[in-house]
């Protein structure tokens, strides 16, 4: 896998943390507050620079590949997405998926070679 593919899914998930999405088109929020208190906290004020290093049809593509790995397989989905938009460390998201840590990259570590391997489908 390379590097290339992780640096575009931070922008992807820098790119929805800025709030260009409805929350509820992934998942719903943790609890009730959880959008507040990200804004509060200044968690969603991240450099623009990284944004605009992909267009807004890179992040639909995206978009379009990481929904249809949600049909494919919620778990890895999932995993994927809380790492790059809600950027949870790997132990949060073992304890989440209710893995081992080491089981819980493997998930995530399969979920961008997935990613990666669409985009490559989507190129030829």
């Amino acid at each position: 896998m390379s590097a290339h593919i992780k640096d575009d899914l931070i922008r992807w998930g820098i790119w929805h943390r800025q709030g260009n999405v409805a929350r509820h088109l992934w998942y719903p929020s943790k609890s009730v507050g959880a959008d507040m208190i990200k804004v509060r906290s200044g968690y969603d004020k991240e450099s623009r620079t990284f944004i605009q290093a992909l267009s807004d049809d890179e992040v639909r593509k995206l978009d379009r590949i990481v929904l249809t790995l949600k049909k494919v397989d919620k778990t890895r989905c999932l995993a994927l997405t809380r790492k790059y938009i809600d950027r949870e460390t790997v132990r949060d998201i073992a304890r989440e998926l209710k893995l081992s840590r080491t089981k819980a990259h493997s998930v995530i570590q399969s979920a961008e070679a997935w990613v990666e391997g669409a985009l490559i489908m989507r190129s030829h």
